[in-house]
């Protein structure tokens, strides 16, 4: 069983002299959702959550309220950066310092940076194991390009190893963020050479043999390939002898643990419950969208069985 989290201090935490977590309030909804319709952050994402919506930006700041009270210790976690005061107005004010026209309480006031939304970092549990974390992030594209991301990368791994204990911990991305994999490096992770590959949910059994083509080039480039969610395939959901046909291949199925409550689209658990039945799976993934999603993977682990490593087809 794993061990109660120790709690945090008080929010905000500070991550370094340019950025501060604390947990997302209601009056953060308009800058998540501003963050999130700028069309270089919508081009980063693998996922439809429409949080560019202030009302569901508003029910995912929501849930996330429940969600620390639940889960202590782990979350997704508004960031704020710290903005310098310009410099004109700094060395003038300093100036007056030294003039003694202005005392060290004002100066003090001065120098005192602005905290501005950042985006996030969150510290959550990946697939079937509660032992597994992941760390990730999203920011503001005026955010990119510095260290703030290892910044909330190194408080995110103190956090995990110092503050919960574990033993080791995960971050993902995609390997063509030539950014975000050399923060990763820097953090000190190590490639896994998995690839998780999501495919259109409207594909036709026609659509899989680019797909098989596509798969094997992965392969051939030395990638370890994960399906994502093939319970939301239509073609699978029509014939899910074209899952049994990846494992052939050498793939491993990844299940989305909505689909125990329908999924996404509404006919996820019928397909989904044929190929457990059939030990097709390997990881069930908590796809977390949203805070709700990590009771319906509890939920889905229990129930399912996974496929171990010394199965074969």
């Amino acid at each position: 069983m794993t061990a109660a989290a120790p709690p945090l201090p008080a929010p905000p935490w500070s991550a370094s002299a340019r950025l501060r977590l604390r947990e997302f309030a209601a009056h953060d909804t308009d800058d998540l959702a501003d963050m999130h319709r700028d069309p270089r952050v919508r081009a980063q994402l693998v996922d439809d959550l429409p949080l560019d919506e202030p009302a569901t930006a508003a029910r995912f700041i929501a849930g996330l309220r429940d969600f620390y009270r639940r889960h202590e210790g782990t979350g997704i976690w508004c960031a704020e950066r710290a903005l310098p005061p310009d410099a004109a107005t700094l060395a003038e004010a300093r100036q007056a310092h030294a003039d003694g026209e202005i005392n060290d309480a004002l100066l003090a006031l001065v120098e005192t940076p602005e905290w501005r939304f950042g985006g996030w970092f969150s510290l959550v549990h990946v697939i079937d194991d509660p032992d597994e974390l992941e760390i990730g992030a999203r920011l503001r594209p005026d955010a990119w390009g510095g260290t703030l991301a290892l910044d909330g990368g190194e408080w995110l791994l103190r956090r995990a190893f110092d503050g919960l204990g574990r033993e080791r911990v995960f971050g993902y991305c995609d390997p063509a963020n030539r950014s975000a994999a050399h923060c990763l490096r820097v953090l000190g992770f190590e490639g896994t050479g998995e690839f998780l590959l999501e495919l259109d949910t409207r594909c036709t059994e026609a659509d899989f043999q680019d797909y098989e083509r596509t798969i094997f080039a992965l392969q051939g480039m030395g990638y370890d390939v994960i399906i994502a969610h093939p319970e939301r395939y239509r073609a699978i959901q029509q014939n899910t002898e074209i899952a049994r046909n990846l494992l052939r291949m050498g793939c491993k199925l990844q299940a989305s643990a909505d689909f125990i409550a329908g999924g996404r689209m509404g006919r996820e658990k019928k397909p989904a419950q044929k190929m457990f039945d059939q030990l097709l799976y390997r990881y069930i993934a908590s796809d977390a969208h949203k805070p709700e999603h990590y009771a319906l993977l509890a939920k889905a682990v229990a129930e399912y069985p996974t496929r171990g490593a010394h199965m074969r087809v």
